[in-house]
């Protein structure tokens, strides 16, 4: 279990709430010790009640408590919500984890300007069956975690399943950390398009081979069924 740290989610959503759901199941937190704020509070204190997270008002809110911040609001949502509050992602001992498509290392710099250089970030695409340790997490090749920050990454989502480090941009003809969804069946589709692009180009992205993506794609699915046979879907 990862010792003393507090996990922040800015907003509380189906792909949030999976990776949550993970964490506690992994045994790498507790509930308590992760903190959530979403638009609807009402709604969010149901959500956050099943693992025993504490749900609170604002996104200003979950920065300063948490040591591990998880951006998981709508991509436009983001320079709104996000660029407001940079100066609590700025303090030292935290970091942040973006799970927002389409929001790269560069554009966050590009965000938030001459604070930049004091906020660590690293970005990434998850799945929803990552709430059953059976996702695939793609995830830049590029941040700016410290050492310690990054074997604290490894720590907390180590558990998560299938691995796979991208570049940006051109990398999967466009699509690598420009697909996303909440939803699970939506999530499935985004995620085929992308393993399908790496099948067809036959790209090597930091090792990733055309049997890497074919094993990938396998996961991808097999997750999709072990969260459906859990969550049957109507």
């Amino acid at each position: 279990m990862a010792q003393n740290i507090t996990i922040g989610f800015i907003g509380y959503g189906n792909m949030a709430q999976a990776i949550a759901q993970g964490l506690v199941d992994a045994g790498v937190v507790n509930g308590g010790d992760i903190v959530a704020c979403a638009a609807h509070y009402d709604k969010l204190e149901a959500s956050t009640a099943k693992l025993g997270a504490r749900p609170l008002h604002s996104a200003r809110e979950v920065a300063a408590a948490a040591d591990v911040v998880v951006i998981a609001i709508k991509p436009y949502q983001i320079e709104s919500v996000i660029k407001p509050i940079a100066d609590e992602f700025a303090k030292n001992g935290r970091f942040v984890v973006s799970i927002a498509a389409g929001w790269d290392l560069a554009k966050y710099q590009k965000l938030f300007g001459d604070l930049a250089q004091s906020i660590h970030i690293q970005c990434t695409i998850p799945n929803t069956p990552m709430a059953v340790g059976k996702g695939v997490l793609v995830t830049e090749s590029v941040n700016s975690l410290t050492d310690d920050e990054t074997e604290t990454f490894e720590q907390l989502f180590g558990w998560s399943g299938e691995r796979i480090l991208v570049s940006v941009g051109s990398t999967l003809g466009g699509l690598t950390l420009r697909h996303g969804s909440t939803g699970m069946s939506s999530s499935s589709s985004a995620w085929s398009s992308i393993i399908f692009r790496l099948t067809k180009w036959s790209l090597s992205v930091e090792g990733a081979s055309r049997l890497e993506s074919t094993r990938m794609h396998w996961r991808i699915w097999s997750g999709v069924s072990s969260v459906r046979r859990i969550q049957p879907m109507t």
